[in-house]
């Protein structure tokens, strides 16, 4: 028994330094892609399982014909080119605030405002979407021309 665990510890001291080189690179390459943070990171965790479905059935939504880009993908887009040179995800003035209306015409409709604040300002979009039918539509501009880049993405 006492050579096998002079065996094991033996083996751990011999290789040690490889071992410690590779937990070194895991913490210089992995570890920060693994933290850092995006426009997921930011949505509120303190959403209802039917708001949560809502928000994830929005974000996913890709289009028409059920490819090319998200409308996540596409909000990220529109941020990393507004802030180019900035890490916004990583400062602690940028927020993500969802609101819910249920409009009085309809039963199965939502509307859903995602109010992404940068830098004390203010970026609205908003979106109606109907839980029967799954069809998604725009309330303002900026929404719309979001929309339209995700239905009209080759």
């Amino acid at each position: 028994m006492k050579d096998e665990s002079k065996s094991f510890t033996a083996f751990l001291k011999k290789r040690a330094p490889i071992y410690l080189g590779l937990i070194g690179l895991f913490f210089l390459f992995a570890y920060p892609a693994l933290m850092e943070k995006n426009l997921e990171s930011h949505i509120p965790t303190d959403l209802t399982e039917d708001q949560k479905a809502l928000v994830n059935f929005i974000l996913s939504y890709n289009g028409i014909n059920n490819s090319g880009m998200t409308i996540m993908n596409v909000l990220e887009e529109e941020i990393a080119t507004k802030y180019p040179d900035e890490k916004i995800y990583d400062e602690e003035t940028t927020d993500i605030k969802i609101t819910f209306d249920m409009p009085n015409d309809s039963e199965f409709s939502q509307e859903i405002t995602f109010l992404i604040i940068i830098d004390k300002e203010n970026l609205s979009y908003t979106w109606n979407v109907n839980s029967n039918t799954g069809e998604i539509s725009a309330i303002n501009q900026e929404s719309k021309r979001i929309l339209d880049i995700v239905n009209y993405y080759n």
